[in-house]
């Protein structure tokens, strides 16, 4: 259920939502999750936007580096301009360097 609140807010399991989007569960069986899926072969990633360059951050599962978990500075590609790495068998990289 997605409800509008005042001011243009969007709230999912509340109708009064405090920030531009807000999710809330209220259960002891259901942990609040909130699922970004690709089904395709690109990425899933989200963007932190600023106005000015390098315009904010991007941080996402990069599909095309063995399904990497990655930020990056700039928008819309984690496989581009990557700051951290995280492998999905542990390894983690700062730039091009491995901290194990």
């Amino acid at each position: 259920l997605v409800l509008m609140g005042m001011g243009g807010n969007v709230g999912i399991g509340t109708d009064s939502p405090s920030t531009l989007l807000e999710a809330r569960a209220n259960t002891a069986t259901t942990d609040a999750i909130l699922t970004l899926r690709q089904l395709g072969s690109g990425d899933s990633s989200i963007d932190f936007q600023t106005s000015t360059s390098p315009f904010g951050f991007c941080m996402g599962v990069d599909g095309s580096d063995s399904d990497s978990f990655k930020i990056s500075t700039g928008l819309g590609n984690v496989g581009t301009d990557t700051r951290l790495t995280i492998t999905s068998g542990g390894d983690v990289y700062i730039g091009n360097s491995i901290y194990k």
